[in-house]
């Protein structure tokens, strides 16, 4: 029986946390497998433990130097040690084998938005990943392509590519969750709020939208605060644009629900997971043609240019309605067919 320990301290993360808690399920049936999670004290009570399987408190911040001098002692004696990001043990531990999982190389890409600290980890752990890991799963071709571009595909046989997925029940939405939706119909923005979101351009273009006759409002889920601060907004948001702040996985449904049109317009993304939630409502999509977005939209969105105002605006007026098309394109992304992917993989290493 393969020993696998995985470890799942970003449970409550946005992008990796949902990522983590959509194979923990999976997970938890995989036969031929002891099962050890490592995991933050303030996650257990949605993590919800199960007797089958073992669990080992690790209090220690995410790419933090304690995280490093802790790893040794806290992974136990295990065949393999799946790391779900790139922050895999700088020293050695009792496994046997590594593998992890590498979402995106944005902070290879962007690296003049980081400051020095950031540069440093960023460069030494990325490469530490790819060296030291049996197998590195890819949530995307562009992911996999990315990485060959900045190695020279020197680690292109370790490279697996297990794309993220959407629950089929993810559209159903508990009626009993209230949310202060807006009188007027709006169009919807999921994500968070760095830089590479593009959301300054965003609202720039909603601005001159509504200069055009548009009628919507523009509803953000995420925090003002935090955006005002990074991107300065100061005399950009108008009362049109709303901020919902922290929400539940329930009450973004409620959004989604509600949404007449959503956009997405990163520089950058590994995979864009928020499309595939708002085609599982039957929502128009609106979306940069940047980096993995066309290869998670298909045919079924409308694709802008991320860098024109103009084109962002234009696409905000006349929106694209592909539903149709929807069903296929929701059917290449499964998380039982991401987790069944990983499983094979890792019990190569057992």
């Amino acid at each position: 029986m393969l020993n696998l320990v995985v470890d799942i301290r970003m449970w409550s993360c946005s992008g990796i946390g949902r990522y983590i808690r959509s194979l923990y399920k999976y997970m938890l049936d995989w036969d031929n497998m002891s099962m050890t999670f490592l995991y933050l004290k303030k996650d257990e009570e949605s993590l919800l433990k199960t007797p089958k399987h073992n669990y080992i408190n690790f209090e220690s911040k995410i790419y933090s130097i304690k995280e490093q001098l802790l790893y040794p002692f806290i992974v136990p004696s295990c065949d393999v040690l799946w790391i779900p990001h790139f922050n895999v043990p700088f020293f050695k531990t009792k496994a046997k084998n590594v593998v992890c999982t590498i979402h995106d190389i944005y902070f290879l890409r962007f690296i003049d938005q980081l400051n020095w600290k950031q540069k440093i980890y960023s460069r030494i752990f990325y490469r530490k990943a790819l060296k030291a890991s049996k197998t590195v799963f890819t949530v995307s071709e562009f992911t996999k392509d990315e990485i060959n571009g900045v190695t020279h595909s020197k680690y292109r046989e370790k490279l697996v590519v297990a794309l993220n997925g959407i629950s089929s029940d993810f559209c159903q939405v508990d009626s009993a969750v209230e949310i202060p939706i807006a009188e007027k119909s709006y169009l919807l923005y999921v994500g968070n709020v760095k830089p590479h979101k593009n959301l300054l351009r965003v609202i720039k273009a909603f601005n001159l939208a509504k200069t055009k006759g548009l009628k919507e409002r523009l509803l953000i889920v995420g925090k003002k605060e935090g955006f005002i601060n990074s991107v300065s907004l100061k005399g950009e948001c108008g009362s049109d644009v709303i901020f919902t702040g922290e929400i539940s996985d329930e009450e973004l449904k409620c959004y989604y629900k509600g949404a007449k049109t959503f956009v997405f317009p990163s520089l950058y993304e590994g995979f864009g997971l928020p499309l595939l939630e708002a085609m599982s409502f039957g929502i128009p999509v609106i979306a940069s043609n940047a980096a993995s977005i066309p290869e998670v939209g298909g045919k079924c969105v409308k694709y802008f240019d991320p860098y024109s105002i103009e084109d962002i605006a234009n696409s905000m007026l006349n929106p694209m309605d592909a539903s149709e098309m929807y069903s296929d394109q929701l059917k290449k992304f499964s998380w039982q067919s991401c987790a069944k992917i990983i499983k094979n993989e890792i019990q190569k290493h057992g």
